[in-house]
Parts: structure tokens; C-alpha cells; sequence
């Protein structure tokens, strides 16, 4: 049985499958591809997908004078 020391609670639960007992781990992962540093992923704000607000017209102009508050 392997030791695992330096592990927290946290990870250890996560390792844990649904019959109690340690599950394999496998590294999937292994491959990099360059353009991937470029590409920018935001994790949703919803379950299917990412709700934003856009603003749809502009706001109403004013005159000022220089070094004065508007």
C-alpha cells in the first residue's frame, strides 16, 4: 500500500472513490500545445454558461468649463 504523507484531509478525499478506498490516478494531461497560452477560460457565473450585462446606448453629453466640476 502506498504512504501518503504530505497529503491533506482535503486531498484525501478527493482521492477517495465510492467504495472507500483510494482510486487510480491517471495523468491525462500530458500533452501541451502552445496555442493554449493564448486562450483565456473564465470560469461561467452560471450553470449553463456566463450572464453579463451590456450597456445599449450611450450616456447623455454636458458643456464644462476647463478646471471646473461637472
Amino acid at each position: 500500500m502506498a504512504t501518503l504523507s504530505g497529503v491533506s484531509y482535503l486531498d484525501l478525499a478527493a482521492r477517495l472513490g465510492p467504495d472507500n478506498k483510494i482510486s487510480a490516478i491517471i495523468e491525462l494531461l500530458a500533452q501541451t500545445n502552445p496555442i493554449l497560452d493564448d486562450m483565456v477560460a473564465v470560469e461561467g457565473n452560471c450553470q449553463d454558461g456566463h450572464k453579463t450585462t451590456i450597456r445599449t446606448g450611450l450616456p447623455s453629453v454636458t458643456w464644462r468649463l476647463f478646471n471646473y466640476g461637472v
